[in-house]
């Protein structure tokens, strides 16, 4: 009888070691999928939010702008008043948090969310260039992502075994005013080439194949439908949106950054109502660049508050979308 009862003892030890050391595998497993999974979102070009810091542009294009010179208080300004405007943002802080949801052993969606924070600087001078003011304003805002993962092999080596299958838009907001409702891109002809919603936008997953493409050389009419419910500064429709395109980091060589191209809501350019709130801009693509026959790039759609860019007391309003676009020959 003891004898048997030793053997069931010794029985259930070896199992419980064989089940822990299931556990420990399946969780070391994991965790190397996850580790292999983060870098390659690190590493990926079409995946960061470099666009958004304007720091060195705004530095290259105003020489040195010292922050005591910053923070003036100062009654607003209109582009009415013969100004111009320039503006940008600085980023001081940026984290970034990753989490992984396994569904099965052959797909896995990570959740990215960006902590940003920084200066919101606007920079004021008259028509002949010469500086009149500037001023700026801290900013806080957070960006959400998610990219879909596929298995493909059962290798040892973790960064093989899988590939992106899908990523939804970037969706950033800083405030509680702006918010974009939808894009809409239309060709020549008026078929409508790829569009958004933003009704279910961070869980809208865009394959590879599916990338918006574009043809080099044709125009393509953007629709931008925007809300703000403000506005408090009386001047146009009350925000202003824009266009943005790059490929690659700011730090690597040969990266392509484009400068800001502004969306029209006034009649003008293709728009055909001023001041509701639906900006239009026609943008002529651009090739893919030299030795290419076709290329991916990211655009940003990017639409500010014009109390946070005229006003040195108004609080920053604004909203981002964020997608890869490819264009060919």
């Amino acid at each position: 009888m003891k004898a048997k009862m030793r053997n069931k003892i010794m029985f259930f030890a070896a199992l419980s070691l064989i089940l822990a050391g299931c556990e420990n595998t399946e969780l070391s497993d994991k965790e190397a999928i996850e580790s292999a999974l983060e870098l390659m979102i690190l590493d990926s070009d079409n995946l960061g939010m470099d666009e958004f810091d304007d720091g060195g542009a705004l530095d290259e294009e105003f020489g040195d702008i010292a922050d005591d010179g910053l923070m003036k208080n100062m009654d607003d300004y209109y582009p009415a008043d013969s100004l111009r405007f320039r503006f940008g943002r600085r980023v001081t802080s940026h984290s970034r948090t990753i989490t992984h949801e396994f569904m099965g052993d052959t797909l896995v969606i990570s959740t990215i969310d960006h902590a940003v924070s920084g200066d919101f600087i606007t920079v004021i001078f008259d028509t002949t260039g010469a500086f009149v003011d500037s001023f700026s304003k801290p900013f806080d805002i957070t960006a959400l992502r998610k990219v879909k993962f596929e298995r493909i092999d059962d290798s040892k080596d973790q960064m093989r075994n899988w590939q992106l299958a899908g990523l939804t838009p970037l969706v950033s907001s800083g405030g509680d005013k702006i918010a974009i409702d939808s894009v809409k891109f239309v060709g020549v002809d008026g078929t409508v080439l790829f569009n958004l919603e933003s009704d279910g936008i961070t869980d809208f997953f865009i394959a590879p194949a599916d990338i918006p493409q574009f043809s080099s050389g044709d125009s393509v009419t953007v629709l931008l439908y925007v809300t703000n419910t403000g506005p408090e500064y009386d001047w146009e429709s009350g925000e202003g949106a824009n266009l943005r395109t790059g490929r690659g980091r700011r730090s690597d060589f040969g990266h392509l950054h484009q400068r800001r191209r502004l969306f029209d809501d006034g009649e003008n350019g293709g728009d055909a109502v001023a001041n509701d709130n639906e900006f239009t801009r026609v943008w002529r693509m651009h090739p893919p660049g030299w030795g290419h026959e076709h290329r991916v790039f990211k655009l940003f759609l990017d639409v500010i508050d014009y109390e946070t860019l005229f006003s040195s007391e108004g609080s920053y309003n604004a909203a981002l979308w964020g997608f890869p676009y490819k264009t060919v020959r």
